[in-house]
């Protein structure tokens, strides 16, 4: 199966948003968790993305084939994660 490679050369934050804004059809909040939607074949490609930042409101994620989990870091809520995304970019 084809995989576009995340770009580790770069700066984690530039290419994430990048990549929310070109890969993310819709990020919904739910309680401490983003659900982030994507094309068929991009969750893991983004999910990579949003771990390389390091961000510590981001405890994990969890991608499947188009759609992926972000799981909130304790005393954070997916609303904070949906904000932090949208502030760098992302539009979805």
């Amino acid at each position: 199966r084809y995989a576009i490679p995340v770009d580790v050369s770069g700066d984690p934050a530039t290419e994430l948003s990048r990549v929310l804004a070109t890969r993310a059809r819709a990020m919904v909040p739910s309680g401490n968790l983003l659900v982030v939607r994507t094309g068929t074949g991009a969750a893991q490609f983004v999910a990579a993305a949003i771990d390389a930042v390091g961000d510590p409101a981001v405890a994990g994620s969890v991608a499947g084939d188009d759609t992926i989990i972000v799981v909130a870091a304790e005393g954070h809520s997916g609303r904070d994660l949906l904000q932090t995304f949208e502030s760098i970019g992302a539009e979805a």
